[in-house]
């Protein structure tokens, strides 16, 4: 019973981890802003790859792991303060991660679909 838990714990905390794939993508984007790059081809190509990691890693298979995770914790959960608090603050961080992915669409969305000035870069405001 000890050794299902554990390999359970680490299985979540593994499916937890696997939404850090994104940040490669983030750190390349802080390069080419420091870099003053933001007209570049990359700039763009690196906004749609950030979208895409963000949704596929954080929001679909996020949800997929906290779905697993309640589902498959209930009874212990209510038992043990510390898997009670560990289960509040998963739900907390998906609904973080849903609001975090509006936020990511909403500036790719405004840099891909902004008005261009007269040499084709977005407008700057």
């Amino acid at each position: 019973r000890q050794y299902q838990r554990r390999v359970r714990g680490v299985y979540f905390m593994l499916g937890f981890q696997v939404q850090e794939v994104v940040n490669p993508f983030l750190n390349i984007r802080w390069y080419l802003l420091e870099c003053k790059m933001k007209d570049s081809t990359l700039y763009p190509i690196n906004g749609v790859c950030i979208l895409l990691s963000f949704f596929f890693s954080r929001v679909l298979f996020g949800s997929f792991v906290l779905y697993r995770f309640i589902v498959y914790l209930p009874s212990e959960v209510y038992s043990s303060t510390k898997l009670m608090v560990g289960s509040v603050g998963a739900v907390c961080f998906q609904v973080l991660q849903y609001y975090w992915f509006t936020m990511v669409f909403s500036m790719v969305f405004k840099y891909l679909f902004a008005k261009k000035d007269k040499s084709g870069q977005p407008k700057r405001e």
